[in-house]
């Protein structure tokens, strides 16, 4: 039709035909434009309903996860004195419900070795072995009864590794249940090597010499106890209710099941006991049923803003439709 009328019109009648042809080609495409613009806008609306059906759905399915786990109806509350001898720590679900008096004898420490002062961190010590062993010296030092448990570990020393630094690093790295750190005193460099708490987890340091010698300085042996003793390793000690504990940790996780709690200071007397009550805690599971009504609800409303006629007056000529009112797959 566009080419018609361009023809009839011919090249000197003075007429705009690039502007005909626009308004032309605009008349014919405005009505698809328009429906394709509706389709778009109706699509773009469906899209976001989905989202918040989504949303809805996310909450009550959460409530409904909170609901279906018995750790819910089996919380717990506890309740315990101000104080600082004992803290406790966690409580689980389901954890024996009752009262817990705990008086603490002693607490668990690591043993701590120091050695002699060095003018610097990086001044050579000498070349050879250390061997790590782990258990419980006698008051003398004169006895060492190995920890069963645990591994001997062998490091050894030499040019790239021998010095204060070097070793410490050697020691640390090894993971082997030793830490080592330095200590610098108006210009002394100390090397201190500790354990991990308990008195089964003395430390004995066998030093071997190699070239250059001066290794012994770190040793720890029976005959050969060249490191200084800062502190011996002991366990924990507590009564609860009565019953007499000991643990190398002063947290304490397996005496109570689900309860944990850390030992901090001793009791001044027997008479000084700490009691932790723990309680069956049922607001929890109230407030979690109270929740999974309010996302259920909340569900429900909002599928019926989302599928019914904003206006429920069906005799109304102009209702405005929910953005999945027509979708058949909401119904």
């Amino acid at each position: 039709m566009v080419d018609s009328i361009l023809s009839s019109l011919g090249g000197g009648s003075g007429i705009d035909t690039k502007a005909l042809v626009d308004s032309l080609v605009a008349a014919e495409r405005a009505p698809r434009e328009t429906i394709i613009d509706s389709k778009t806008t109706s699509l773009k609306t469906q899209i976001s309903g989905y989202g918040a059906l989504r949303n809805a759905m996310e909450g009550v399915q959460t409530s409904m996860e909170l609901l279906a786990d018995s750790d819910t109806f089996n919380a717990r509350n506890v309740a315990f004195a101000d104080t600082t001898l004992v803290t406790p720590t966690e409580v689980d679900a389901g954890a024996a419900a009752g009262d817990y008096s705990i008086n603490v004898t002693g607490l668990a420490a690591a043993h701590s070795l120091s050695s002699g002062g060095f003018s610097d961190a990086d001044a050579v010590v000498g070349n050879g072995t250390l061997v790590f062993s782990f258990g419980d010296w006698d008051a003398g030092h004169t006895a060492f009864d190995p920890n069963g448990d645990k591994v001997t570990t062998t490091l050894t020393i030499d040019d790239s590794n021998n010095t204060l630094s070097g070793i410490r690093d050697a020691i640390n790295d090894g993971d082997f249940g030793a830490q080592a750190t330095i200590i610098e005193i108006d210009g002394n460099y100390t090397l201190q090597i500790t354990s991990e708490s308990g008195e089964d987890n003395e430390l004995r340091i066998a030093a071997t010499e190699g070239t250059p010698a001066g290794l012994s300085a770190l040793s720890f042996d029976t005959g050969s106890t060249t490191m200084a003793e800062g502190a011996k390793g002991s366990d924990a000690a507590f009564t609860i209710n009565g019953l007499a504990v000991t643990r190398e940790s002063n947290k304490i996780e397996d005496v109570v099941e689900g309860l944990s709690f850390t030992l901090n200071g001793i009791s001044e007397d027997a008479n000084d006991n700490m009691t932790i009550s723990v309680e069956a805690d049922k607001s929890y599971g109230e407030q979690i049923v109270r929740d999974f009504v309010e996302a259920y609800n909340l569900f429900l409303g909002q599928v019926s803003d989302l599928t019914t006629p904003a206006d429920v007056d069906e005799d109304a000529e102009d209702q405005t439709l929910g953005a999945l009112a027509r979708d058949p797959s909401t119904k």
